[in-house]
């Protein structure tokens, strides 16, 4: 576009390209093109690595100004424009089914209208959801970004006590926090570099105006930026308070959303479970009464009815408020590639132990299934094969309490949760043991900089403040830490700050935190001023970390009732109540099925009256497609609650989801499995009928 861009610009922007462009945004962009619905664009709009948005012509009308915004904050490489033109593309699709439906009938081929109307009522809900979708994204941007912003002030209150200077703190922040953040404070520091700003007091406060759904962060930033007119104990009491400002902010938030979510989890347990257990029993008795075969079950509950819970959970994760920022273990030595675990000393793919445990699981399903079908030749010599429930396990009569149809359906769920539910627990477990074993580290470095603290404020050297202070720490495992600082300077002579850092022999090569870190930096800069200023930070450091673990502690106890319930229902009553109900439904299908075989033999004598049954069609749902559709959905179930308990347990982390959803899918299957068995095993001699 003729523009130029400075050498130090593109050095300074290279390293921050993360923003890749969703599917959503590829395929919002090739609809503008396509449709071009929702404004004209001269020129399209340029997007710099941050993903700010150039607007070379016409900004967006009053009326889409709100979704301009949510564009501008999530960094979307989209316009408005194309936002607009994927929604009525969305729509138009959407009325597919039925413009097929009235096609069928006028040229006799006959469409399930009930199949039509469904996918219709679903091609609307993705139209509200692709139209929606950047208020979501920048939700989620929310909640990314906000997860550090905690972490953000504490790093910034650190650096000002060793240096009174706002563009410093915000530099160690920046550098120190996590990935959205530290670009976020980057771009500031530029915008100010370039004379977008006229300083980095206007600049943060700016940022900070954005943050409307975080009113603290917004007030500590305040006092961060009024504290540079201040000096002495004044000084640092507005420090203080800043830091107690948001952990205080943190707490309230967070106890006013868990009492807000008493309603939406009611509505999703009815949802997840009341609903589809009323529907399960009354399905069969409605299916040979209305004609339909398992087609209206498959869409309703394996489509609609997690759609519409996906909707409901994703709503009630938007308004969960921001809390702490994720552990990074990205750096660790011990850390596997993406999509890989560690076996010994190799590191395996996941993906790949997973699909041959799927299919290992997809042959027994298969090879169970062909057990059970009965092939008949009849007399016309036509040979056709059917499932047979007489052909099973446990047979009482002429029928099999579990027949080998449903042995392979619940085979065939095995087969679709087990593979997922290994590969989850084989990318987590290790990076889980990783994470907690960095998490004991930070959660015990404040008792070892208080030690330590305390010895340097006495006026100790260093050295010798270091080697007193590990005398202290003999129950913590973070003392190997200060004890290779402090062999490092006896045995090779190093500065405090080498002792630590050296890029060969530094103690935190073999402690790979963030926290830890960062600190150990402020440590090392206030150490430059004297033994006693070191201790000063370290003990002011030290009060810091116990704030915001006490407000960690807090925020976990405080969600602990409303986790407990979303696991007691994943992990017992979905799979408890929906293999009983399966099994009913079971039941009442071969009962039904037997009547239908009696009003034969009974209406082929003419002279008997025909049974009332006659007035109805067949029954055309068979046990194992039936468990197979209830099956399908308590899988998909598990996942959702999976993914509701981890969002609201720590928000986005892959790492934690994947942990929590490895046991739903393995324990909770292998649970609906079981009681399906032994149901049917009590209740399936019931079927046989005396008549």
């Amino acid at each position: 576009k003729g523009n130029v861009i400075s050498e130090s610009y593109r050095e300074f922007r290279s390293p921050m390209k993360i923003y890749h462009d969703s599917l959503y945004e590829k395929v919002a962009r090739h609809a503008g093109r396509i449709l071009k619905i929702g404004g004209k664009a001269n020129v399209r709009e340029e997007t710099t690595a941050f993903g700010q948005s150039i607007h070379s012509n016409i900004r967006s009308s009053s009326k889409n100004k709100k979704m301009e915004q949510a564009i501008d904050f999530a960094h979307l490489n989209i316009t408005v424009r194309d936002v607009i033109s994927l929604t009525v593309l969305v729509l138009l699709l959407s009325f597919i089914p039925l413009i097929a439906l009235f096609a069928g009938l006028m040229v006799g081929v006959m469409i399930q209208p009930l199949m039509a109307l469904s996918f219709f009522l679903t091609g609307l809900a993705m139209t509200y959801y692709v139209y929606s979708a950047p208020y979501r994204m920048k939700k989620r941007y929310e909640m990314t970004v906000g997860a550090d912003m905690i972490s953000a002030v504490l790093y910034m209150v650190i650096s000002m006590r060793n240096n009174p200077s706002l563009e410093a703190a915000m530099e160690f922040a920046a550098r120190n926090t996590g990935t959205s953040m530290s670009l976020e404070l980057r771009k500031l520091l530029w915008d100010v570099k370039v004379g977008n700003y006229f300083n980095v007091e206007d600049a943060i406060l700016d940022y900070a105006e954005k943050w409307k759904s975080n009113k603290e962060f917004g007030e500590a930033i305040n006092l961060l930026v009024s504290s540079t007119e201040q000096s002495g104990p004044r000084f640092t009491s507005i420090l203080d308070e800043a830091v107690r400002l948001i952990l205080r902010g943190n707490r309230e938030t967070s106890q006013f959303y868990i009492s807000e979510l008493r309603l939406p989890l009611l509505a999703v347990n009815a949802m997840g479970l009341i609903l589809p257990v009323m529907g399960l029993v009354m399905f069969p008795v409605v299916a040979i009464f209305l004609e339909v075969g398992v087609e209206p079950l498959l869409v309703l509950y394996d489509v609609l009815l997690p759609v519409m819970l996906l909707f409901l959970i994703t709503s009630i994760l938007e308004k969960r408020p921001v809390t702490f920022s994720k552990i990074d273990i990205t750096h660790h030595p011990n850390l596997p590639p993406p999509g890989k675990f560690r076996l010994g000393k190799r590191n395996v793919s996941a993906a790949g132990v997973a699909l041959l445990l799927g299919i290992i699981l997809a042959v027994l399903a298969v090879i169970t299934y062909s057990f059970g079908v009965e092939c008949i030749t009849p007399e016309t010599g036509e040979r056709f094969c059917q499932e047979s429930e007489s052909l099973g396990l446990f047979v009482v009569g002429s029928k099999a309490s579990i027949s080998y149809s449903i042995i392979s359906a619940l085979l065939f769920t095995l087969t679709i949760t087990i593979p997922v539910g290994v590969y989850f627990m084989l990318i987590s477990r290790g990076r889980s043991k990783l994470r907690e074993d960095v998490r004991s580290i930070e959660s015990e470095f404040r008792e070892a900089l208080f030690q330590l603290g305390n010895k340097l404020r006495s006026g100790a050297p260093i050295e010798k403040a270091l080697i007193e202070s590990i005398k202290r720490m003999e129950n913590l495992k973070i003392r190997d830490l200060f004890i290779r600082a402090a062999y490092n300077m006896q045995r090779f002579s190093m500065t405090f700050e080498r002792a630590f850092f050296d890029k060969q022999q530094g103690a935190l090569i073999y402690y790979p935190s963030t926290l830890v870190e960062s600190i150990m930096k402020a440590v090392t800069e206030a150490a430059k001023k004297g033994p006693k200023n070191a201790g000063n930070a370290m003990l002011s450091i030290s009060n810091y970390l116990k704030d915001l673990h006490d407000t960690q502690n807090y925020v976990e106890r405080s969600m602990n009732g409303v986790t407990n319930s979303i696991k007691f229902q994943a992990y017992v009553l979905t799979p408890l109540i929906s293999g009983v109900v399966g099994t009913m439904a079971v039941v009442i299908i071969r009962i039904l099925s037997d009547l239908q075989l009696q009003q034969e033999a009974i209406s082929s004598f003419g002279s008997l009256p025909i049974s009332p049954f006659g007035a109805f069609g067949a029954l055309s749902i068979t046990p194992f497609q039936f468990i197979l559709v209830v099956s399908i959905f308590v899988a998909q179930s598990l996942f959702l609650y999976g993914y509701l308990l981890s969002g609201i347990q720590v928000g986005e982390d892959p790492i934690k989801r994947a942990q929590i959803l490895s046991g739903m899918f393995i324990v909770s299957t292998v649970i609906y499995c079981f009681i399906t068995i032994v149901s049917l095993m009590v209740f399936g001699p019931l079927t046989q009928l005396n008549l």
